[in-house]
């Protein structure tokens, strides 16, 4: 099953972790980005 990840917006039928009541996903490797995020 593909899945389009909710912080990336990248597709992928790798692992991920998901909130079952609000449906967002992410993957696992973007779990492990920083707090904060400088976006320019």
């Amino acid at each position: 099953m593909t899945f389009t990840y909710n912080l990336c917006a990248k597709e992928d039928k790798g692992m991920l972790y998901l909130c079952n009541p609000c449906g967002f996903g992410i993957h696992t490797r973007c779990a492990n980005f920083p707090g904060r995020l400088k976006v320019i």
